[in-house]
């Protein structure tokens, strides 16, 4: 398997749903993170969660992907987009 491959995770936690991304967020995997997106979030989701701690790669097909699995999220739904853990350092 490609260490780069995108991994999706759902964590529920009560009403809150997390999706755990790890790897590249490219182009080729957008449409896979938007379905998985679309089958985490349901009418009871009072908080969305994107932990992008350990995506690897980010390219501008994955921030749009990003903007429409916020819009998802019903309304009055916060959703937060960020990381739970620190980025390991590169060492240049």
């Amino acid at each position: 398997m490609d260490a780069h491959a995108l991994t999706i995770k759902t964590v529920r936690d009560g009403a809150g749903c997390t999706l755990v991304l790890r790897g590249d967020l490219d182009l080729p995997a957008t449409g896979r993170f938007l379905e998985q997106a679309a089958l985490a979030v349901d009418d009871w989701t009072q908080r969305l969660g994107f932990d992008l701690a350990g995506v690897l790669f980010l390219d501008c097909a994955g921030v749009r992907a990003l903007k429409i699995a916020t819009r998802l999220a019903p309304g009055g739904c916060p959703v937060i987009i960020g990381s739970l853990s620190p980025m390991p350092r590169r060492i240049v």
